[in-house]
């Protein structure tokens, strides 16, 4: 049995306290289960409601294979709703279309309209020439 520090413990503890949410039916999750198909595992919200159990699919563990088939030219990799870091992923293979490919002028302006929608939204100051 490893020993954990206090702020470990303490990390857990407050995890512990956190009340989860299901994205799917906002019903108070209990815990996240793993169930395996094939190679691919998928991810489940399970509920208690009226004492008896209740699951709700969250996505694929590593990304939808299919959807994602579909998009190799834009570079997305596009995963499930337990992937906290996703829409980080999204924007950085954004950039990198972006910066690769030829874009005609009124498409680069809706986009230049979007990220300034985008930094509006996170509440930062820009100026754009």
């Amino acid at each position: 049995m490893g020993v954990r520090s206090i702020p470990q413990e303490r990390a857990q503890e407050k995890e512990a306290k956190e009340v989860r949410v299901c994205p799917r039916c906002g019903r108070t999750v209990s815990y996240y289960k793993d169930r395996r198909q094939g190679d691919r595992v998928y991810v489940y919200a399970v509920h208690y409601v009226d004492r008896k159990k209740k699951e709700c699919y969250l996505g694929p563990r590593e990304g939808y294979v299919y959807v994602t088939k579909l998009h190799e030219r834009e570079g997305l990799v596009f995963r499930g709703y337990i992937d906290s870091s996703r829409a980080l992923e999204y924007l950085d293979a954004i950039i990198e279309y972006v910066a690769k490919t030829e874009i005609d002028p009124g498409t680069k302006q809706e986009m230049l309209n979007k990220v300034k929608r985008l930094l509006r939204a996170l509440k930062v100051r820009w100026v754009f020439a």
